[in-house]
């Protein structure tokens, strides 16, 4: 008997068979990249031809099967990073639109509660000054002004939640104006 290279098989015969019982063949074939039967003109169950089909045996049992590799060239890899990479970019835009949110509700939130304190400020002037019975010299500075409210109309000097400094300056009989550094004043805004 011949293989498809042309070498001479060795027949072996198992224990439980006799020399009369037919024998299949089998054999690897490079292209299956597995043991698979061969036909009777040497080629592969599949279809290769016999120039594909090393390493041929008898024998009356199944091959041995081999786990298959993955299909060479496959673009499965390529389909699975490219979604992949869109849900990253569609979740990446996402989050840049939150975060872009989130800063301006923060800073429009510093905003406001910068301008309550200055119309706090300016409310606890205008009712120190009333229970001074309007005898009261304009303070000239913040350092000034906090020394006259701290402790009677204020509890403590009041912050800017952006870290801007605090200035006044005189409104004649509307009291005092405050202004922030960071946010401008307060005067414009209703309620002032």
């Amino acid at each position: 008997m011949r293989t498809a290279e042309g070498s001479e098989a060795v027949r072996c015969l198992s224990d439980s068979q006799t020399e009369g019982e037919s024998m299949a063949q089998a054999g690897y074939c490079s292209e299956c990249s597995a043991n698979v039967w061969l036909g009777p003109d040497g080629s592969c169950s599949n279809g290769h031809p016999a120039s594909s089909v090393s390493n041929v045996y008898s024998t009356s049992e199944a091959p041995a099967a081999l786990p298959a590799p993955a299909p060479k060239g496959s673009k499965t890899l390529w389909i699975v990073i490219a979604v992949i990479g869109v849900l990253l970019l569609c979740g990446l835009g996402s989050c840049a639109a939150a975060v872009l949110v989130f800063r301006s509700a923060s800073s429009d939130a510093q905003q406001k509660s910068c301008f309550a304190n200055q119309r706090t400020v300016m409310g606890a002037y205008l009712t120190y000054e009333a229970s001074q019975d309007g005898n009261v010299e304009t303070p000239v500075d913040w350092q000034d002004l906090m020394s006259l409210l701290v402790g009677t109309e204020l509890k403590s000097e009041p912050v800017c939640p952006s870290g801007g400094v605090y200035s006044i300056a005189p409104a004649g009989s509307d009291g005092v104006l405050t202004d922030c550094s960071v946010h401008g004043g307060a005067s414009g805004l209703p309620g002032v």
